[in-house]
């Protein structure tokens, strides 16, 4: 998972009016405070709750009562229904031990498909062990009711508070799983912000907690610091020796459109055949190699200065693990100066090519075509890719304005010596690693 790069993306929604089920007494559903919208994924994460309220019209009035929300110690609210002879009773069902009265979770996130207009997934939000009479020594993750929306950030994670239970999460926005909590003094019933100060990048949470369940007010404003530059990890040492540049034929040129045609043909790769590299090309995203000490992702083994990360975003249409046809990988790594980051949509995998197409904010924005073919002297690999828009009219000042701002002359260069150096370690150890490759994809790799 690349690290939180805070600050960037966040949209929020307006609650929407609470209905009643029926017109005297009804159970209500609600979302916490509107949802975080994440455009690498193109998912709305909602935090849900799924607990009972009950609401009843009583006859006479309550004379200025003007509340709109419970006070502490009261779990029933009463508002004045200006105009008529009734006052409005509201407030959560709770069984004599204080928990809602319907099965768990009462609390919970959703995560939105935009693109496919389906559930991608749903996690528990919060935990009930302190929501009984006496509070518990562990964590019980039914969901606890939940006030407070989320952050989604351009790093893939999901920061909330929201909850009964004082805890501030952070979540992965891809698939839900809880990756971070830390105890506040008390609930935080509110929305989190970020900023950045002097290069370095924070999250803001604000626990006042709430009447509502009880649960006590506060006063507290909570900051979190993340690494300075947390994305680049140090230098490793690597016993083998970078591939001169100058030992493949790269080029690019620009089309008549605006578009980049980018090429490089590598030496032919000793000891590697077309299968190994369909087989790495799978596995990276799965696979951890013992090596410089410790265990590492396959997709470091790259270079010693400059690499990355790479997961899987959706799956394989085959549905095995991995990279594969019909799914969406991304990718952040760096190289001299330049980072790079993105999606794509794989079209093909297969012993003779790698095919995926680039996508940025859902368009279109390329094809990135690896080729590989044996030889006597070892797999050979060229690279043939085209960046930018084919559209009429508009296409050209897109293409213009990539060139400008994202694929300029000294990125396409330090990516083409980047890429020629990764490449031409491949010999030095993918034939040890696919001798062998396991279900559980834990590789060694012997010291020189």
């Amino acid at each position: 998972m690349p690290p939180p790069r805070i600050g960037a993306w966040v949209r929020r929604s307006i609650r929407p009016p609470i209905q009643p089920s029926h017109r005297h007494r009804g159970t209500w559903r609600w979302t916490g405070r509107g949802g975080a919208y994440s455009p690498q994924t193109q998912r709305l994460i909602v935090n849900v709750n799924a607990a009972p309220f009950v609401a009843q019209l009583i006859r006479g009035t309550a004379a200025g009562t003007k509340q709109d929300h419970p006070v502490a110690g009261q779990k029933t609210m009463h508002v004045t229904m200006q105009g008529t002879p009734y006052t409005l009773a509201v407030g959560p069902l709770l069984s004599p031990l204080g928990i809602p009265c319907t099965a768990p979770p009462w609390g919970k996130l959703v995560a939105v498909d935009l693109a496919n207009g389906r559930i991608a997934w749903e996690a528990p939000l919060g935990s009930v062990h302190e929501m009984g009479p006496f509070p518990l020594p562990w964590h019980i993750n039914w969901g606890t009711p939940n006030l407070g929306g989320g952050l989604v950030t351009d790093g893939g994670l999901f920061f909330i508070g929201a909850t009964m239970d004082r805890q501030f999460r952070a979540f992965d926005a891809r698939d839900g799983r809880q990756l971070w909590s830390y105890e506040l003094p008390i609930d935080a019933t509110a929305t989190p912000m970020s900023y950045a100060l002097r290069g370095r990048q924070y999250v803001l949470i604000n626990a006042g907690g709430h009447a509502m369940y009880n649960r006590g007010t506060g006063d507290f404003l909570v900051a979190f610091a993340l690494p300075v530059n947390p994305q680049h990890d140090p230098p490793r040492s690597i016993p083998w020796t970078l591939r001169d540049v100058k030992q493949a034929v790269t080029a690019h040129e620009i089309l008549a459109d605006g578009r980049i045609h980018l090429t490089i043909e590598h030496r032919p790769l000793p000891g590697v055949t077309t299968e190994m590299l369909a087989w790495w090309c799978r596995v990276r995203p799965l696979g951890k190699v013992q090596f410089d000490g410790a265990l590492r992702p396959l997709y470091h083994l790259f270079h010693p200065t400059e690499h990355g990360r790479i997961w899987v975003e959706a799956a394989a249409a085959d549905g095995k693990p991995g990279v594969g046809a019909g799914g969406v990988v991304a990718r952040y790594e760096w190289f001299g100066r330049y980072d790079s980051e993105g999606a794509a949509r794989v079209i093909e995998l297969s012993p003779r090519r790698f095919l995926t197409r680039p996508k940025v904010a859902g368009v279109t924005i390329g094809e990135l075509r690896h080729d590989w073919s044996d030889s006597p002297q070892g797999a050979t690999y060229t690279v043939d890719t085209v960046i930018g828009v084919d559209w009429p009219a508009v296409g050209p000042l897109v293409n213009f304005l990539l060139r400008r701002y994202v694929f300029s002359e000294g990125m396409l260069r330090e990516w083409k010596r980047h890429q020629v150096e990764e490449v031409g370690l491949l010999p030095h150890f993918l034939p040890v690693l696919y001798a062998q490759r396991n279900d559980r994809n834990i590789y060694r790799l012997p010291g020189p």
